[in-house]
This record gives C-alpha cells, structure tokens and sequence, in this order.
C-alpha cells in the first residue's frame, strides 16, 4: 500500500516516492467513507481487469491520504477515464468519450435520446453541434433496429463480447447502480465501434449505495437500465452463448473463480488492514451517522464487513454456478 503527502497548489497532482504524474496525467481518489470494507472499489476494477485482457482495464491500488501533514484516511486511487488512458490501450487521444450520468443513460430512445449522458472527449466538444451526434446514432441503433438487422450487424457497431461482459459483471456483483448509470463509452475511430469502460461500484457485493444491505440469490437481468442487455436477452442467437460464457466465466481457473476472488479480498485485507482499523476508529460516529444510512441497525466493523463479502460473493457465486449450469 502506498501513502501520498499532498501539498497545495501544484496543480491538484499526487505524488509519492514510486509514482510522478505528469500534468497529463491524471488518477482519482475514491473516498472509502461508503464502503466500510474498502474494498469495493478495487475487487470490482480487478474482476473487470482480470476477465479479458483486451478490455479497457482500469488500476486501482489502496492508498492513505496525509494533507498537511495531517491524516485524511484510507483511500482508492483510480486511473482517470480520459483520452490519455485511451492511448494508453493504443487508442485515439480525441475519440469521443461519454459518460453515464444519471439512469436515463439506458439506451431506450427518448425524445432526447443521450439524456443522461454526458460527452467528456472528442470533438465537436459538449455543447456544440453535432457533438452527441455518434452517439445519438449508437441509441437508435440500439432501441429501432429490428431483430435481424440487429443480430446481423451488432458486431459492426460495438465491441459486443466487451458489452456482454458488461452484463456478466454488473450480474455477478449486483452492482444495479452502474448498468447505465456509471458507465464510459468509448468510439474506436480505428474501428468503428464502440467500447465500454466500467466506472463507480459503491454499489456492489451486498450494499446499495446507501450501504443498505442487497440480496445475493437473484438474477436481475437489469432490462428496465440498460436496452443493450434487454436486446442481447431476447436474441436467443446472443443469450444461448452468453449464458454458456457465464457459466464459463465462473468456473475454476477463470476470471470468476471464487478461490481467486477470496483470496484476493484476503490479500487487500492484510495490506489494509492497519488503516483501514485507523480509519474507522476516527471516523466511525460520522459513519453510523451519516444521514443517507444513518436508520440501519446492521452496522458492521471493517473486520466484520470483510467476512461480510466473502460469505456473500461465495454464496452467489454457488447460487450463479446453479443458475447457469440448468
């Protein structure tokens, strides 16, 4: 685990002994407050990271944050969704990038049809003319293509193994609050399609984004969110080998294998542990009450919240191992 001292101004920049940002470069700091086990955050970037290679990967690592010599607690620092993180996987600088802002991010067509979205990259920049226009076409595609027309030409228009993946893994961690929502979408100039990039899982493995607690025994399909799934659902061409991959996907020795998954929560645990336990102890009465969470009555302790998430990623990963195999 790292710790960055910050110092202001120098350009809102982190620095530590092992890493220099260069003013290009840009990293994010992902509060733990929300997510007692801190955790959450870098399991979920990992499983994405770790079930395709050709994805779009995002690094994570866990850091303790001093400002002003002060201490400012445990942290998760996160590769920035930008253009320069798109040259990084040999990718165009200025390819148009959106985000999914609210949940009418969906691909449903509406009136407006990127509602929800918001253009962070490319050109014509947000604001000006024609700037939604590639992805205005994206969501037509999507919502009035007829089912033949789309089985036969979905491949032209997004990386669709990168968008199934998206299900699998929004499924497998139930993280319902970025199946549309929290989400990049990335135009590959170079070949003419479309790619996906995970962002934001406070919501995810047991807890909603209130820190409420979530069942583990269910299959959402996550159509009312996302159009895109709701699409590859009703094509028994896609859904017949999406539902065969998944099963694929959580077998032992894959992306999913719950001994790896365990072992990796394990791994964070030790190398957290020390602040994680700081952490709390200074913020746990700001925590418990915190007015978006404060009517829980099943508060747990970081220790208890690790133990929390591998008792519930094992029980679903048996539940989602049944559920595919029939």
């Amino acid at each position: 685990m790292k710790s960055f001292t910050i110092k202001f101004p120098r350009n809102n920049l982190f620095n530590d002994s092992d890493h220099q940002f260069s003013d290009k470069e840009k990293i994010v700091l992902i509060t733990s407050f929300d997510d007692n086990s801190c955790i959450r955050q870098r399991l979920a970037f990992d499983l994405w990271n770790r079930m395709d290679s050709g994805h779009i990967n995002i690094k994570t690592y866990s850091t303790v944050v001093y400002l002003n010599s002060r201490y400012r607690g445990l942290y998760t620092v996160a590769e920035h969704v930008d253009g320069h993180l798109m040259t990084g996987h040999g990718l165009n600088r200025y390819g148009d990038l959106f985000k999914g802002k609210s949940h009418e991010a969906n691909f449903y067509m509406k009136e407006n049809p990127h509602e929800g979205f918001l253009k962070e990259e490319g050109y014509p920049v947000h604001g000006n003319h024609g700037a939604y226009a590639l992805l205005d076409e994206f969501i037509e595609f999507i919502s009035e293509s007829e089912p033949g027309d789309f089985v036969s030409r979905v491949d032209t228009v997004i990386n669709r193994k990168e968008y199934e993946n998206w299900w699998i893994y929004v499924t497998f961690m139930a993280a319902s609050d970025s199946c549309g929502k929290n989400s990049y979408h990335y135009y590959d100039y170079g070949k003419g399609i479309w790619r996906y990039i995970p962002w934001d899982f406070n919501h995810s493995f047991g807890q909603d984004w209130k820190t409420k607690r979530t069942g583990r025994l269910s299959v959402p399909n996550y159509c009312d969110l996302n159009n895109i799934f709701k699409r590859f659902i009703e094509q028994e061409e896609i859904y017949g080998p999406l539902r065969s991959r998944y099963l694929t996907v959580l077998s032992d020795g894959n992306a999913y294998d719950i001994n790896w998954i365990l072992s990796k929560i394990d791994e964070y645990y030790s190398e957290i542990r020390t602040a994680a336990i700081k952490s709390e102890k200074r913020w746990k009465k700001e925590y418990m009450n915190f007015k978006r969470w404060k009517d829980r009555d099943d508060f747990t302790s970081f220790e208890k919240e690790i133990q929390y998430i591998k008792d519930w990623v094992t029980d679903r990963h048996t539940f989602l191992m049944e559920e595919f195999e029939e």
